[in-house]
């Protein structure tokens, strides 16, 4: 669903439709995907979909976030550190 969302916010399909994109990248947030969480919530903070959503773009870096740290937990044996 991030590929797809990809191909239409770029319009590789023919025109861009950010529309479109988000619903793609939405559904794959909700499927834990970090990269679509770092796509929605660009799309939130610069309002290409809809109305800027400085609160929904907040609460999905931070799930974004959550998910980087859960990486890092399972990449290392001793997580003692953090990347801000």
């Amino acid at each position: 669903m991030c590929n797809l969302g990809y191909i239409y916010e770029y319009g590789r399909t023919g025109q861009r439709d950010y529309k479109k994109a988000f619903y793609c990248f939405k559904m794959a947030v909700d499927k834990d995907n970090a990269e679509a969480c770092y796509k929605v919530g660009d799309i939130c903070f610069y309002g290409d979909a809809f109305k800027k959503d400085y609160d929904l773009a907040s609460h999905i870096i931070k799930k974004l976030r959550k998910l980087q740290m859960n990486w890092i937990r399972m990449k290392t044996s001793s997580p003692t550190f953090i990347i801000v």
